[in-house]
């Protein structure tokens, strides 16, 4: 994308960090927006799907996930150059890129009703242009198994 971006071929697009700070600060790319502004800064960023048979039989296990999830957050949040370490092998970007990156996509495992508040609005701008139906949100996000 970021050659397509420097090479003239490709206008506008949407990718995720870092690969989205690599194309901003590599290829001379403008943000035009980001998900805090569309989703607000408390919505998920990711989202994790799993089927009913999955739920109904590994609560313990799913429940165990997003306690690592929720931890690995807070070690985020605590000691942010350790998470650079750990983390620049596996992106692959340059260190001084995944470090403005991983701030604009801050992790937040557990869903507060600020970020579901969030979630209804990206997905009300969604269904206005026809992508999505109303209430999608509700429909779909079930939170009953997340960590309190």
């Amino acid at each position: 994308m970021g050659e397509a971006i420097a090479n003239k071929a490709l206008d506008v697009c949407t990718l995720a960090q870092p690969y989205a700070e690599h194309v901003v600060a590599e290829q001379g790319a403008v943000y035009l927006t980001d998900s805090n502004s569309v989703w607000g800064p408390e919505a998920a960023d990711c989202v994790i799907s799993t089927k009913i048979r999955t739920i109904d039989s590994q609560q313990d296990a799913l429940k165990a996930y997003l306690r690592v999830l929720q931890e690995s957050a807070r070690a985020f949040n605590e000691d942010y150059e350790a998470v650079l370490n750990d983390l620049q092998p596996v992106y692959g970007v340059p260190r001084p890129i995944l470090s403005v990156a991983l701030k604009r996509q801050f992790p937040n495992p557990v869903i507060s009703q600020t970020g579901v508040s969030g979630l209804r609005q990206g997905a009300a701008y969604l269904a206005e242009l026809g992508y999505l139906k109303p209430d999608v949100i509700d429909a779909v996000l079930d939170l009953k198994y997340q960590p309190a």
